[in-house]
């Protein structure tokens, strides 16, 4: 076969990669990771968007993250002390990370 023929040919499908087919599992773990390392119960949505992981940083991204997070029950919704702020308490224990409860519940977030 020459290479006007290979080139003739329809490209074969890509392939997903681990990181690319549970890259939102691997988000919510990462974050999941860096709240064990929070030095409070509680942690705000500014907290997450300005000291937390770099792909958490745009509001949108982190509300959705920790919304999953609170449907796996790492997270709880706390009463924040000003009605125009999100707020979390931390509940789970160091290295849980339920993956497959994850996997089961997920669906792909938008990219922002």
């Amino acid at each position: 076969m020459n290479l006007f023929e290979r080139l003739g040919q329809p490209p074969p499908p890509p392939t997903q990669t681990k990181f690319e087919a549970n890259g939102l599992t691997l988000e919510l773990q990462a974050l999941h990771h860096w709240l064990q390392n929070w030095n409070k119960p509680t942690i705000r949505l500014r907290d997450i968007c300005n000291r937390g992981p770099e792909f958490a940083r745009k509001r949108e991204r982190a509300i959705r993250l920790a919304e999953k997070l609170v449907e796996t029950g790492w997270l709880v919704p706390a009463k924040a002390r000003r009605r125009d702020r999100k707020e979390w308490e931390i509940v789970c224990e160091r290295g849980e990370y339920p993956a497959a409860r994850i996997e089961a519940r997920t669906t792909p977030l938008p990219s922002d």
